[in-house]
């Protein structure tokens, strides 16, 4: 590993749920309204509180970990908001980068389009790192990576048709 075990999962865990979800929601509001400011708006927040939430919770159970194997007393929090911080500022970056196509090109259906595309294309690429750096096959994880995203977006997208 080119670094810490714990924290590869936290910047993986954050640049995959900032891709997938935030795309799964940008294109499920897409669907819904087709008023940009609406889908910029309850995106980014949605992804904010996601990052954070995820923050939360990865701090959480590795201090829980800490606990339950008596290494807290040694480690303390230090490791546990590292990995939080971490964790946090990929899934925001992830964020940003899913929404960029919505807020500059100004057909929705482009940008949705555009958006699941750059989405997609990072998560292959996360998952063929991935793969390289556990030592599995590349092209499997980037596929594997590729198909969980999917599904992800794919529920967006029914969720914006179920309430529109």
């Amino acid at each position: 590993m080119p670094f810490d075990r714990e924290y590869f999962m936290a910047l993986f865990s954050g640049f995959e749920g900032g891709l997938a979800t935030t795309s799964a929601i940008a294109a499920g509001l897409l669907i819904f309204t087709a008023d940009v400011t609406i889908v910029i708006t309850t995106a980014t927040i949605s992804f904010i509180v996601q990052a954070f939430n995820g923050a939360i919770g990865k701090f959480s159970a590795e201090h829980t970990n800490n606990e339950i194997d008596h290494e807290d007393i040694l480690l303390g929090y230090k490791k546990p908001i590292i990995n939080a911080a971490l964790q946090f500022m990929a899934h925001t970056i992830m964020g940003i980068v899913v929404l960029l196509p919505i807020i500059y090109i100004e057909n929705t259906t482009e940008a949705m389009l555009v958006s699941i595309g750059i989405t997609l294309t990072l998560l292959f690429l996360l998952g063929a790192y991935k793969g390289y750096v556990v030592g599995k096959s590349s092209l499997v994880d980037a596929i594997e990576q590729v198909g969980l995203g999917a599904l992800i977006i794919c529920a967006g997208i029914l969720a914006g048709y179920l309430l529109s």
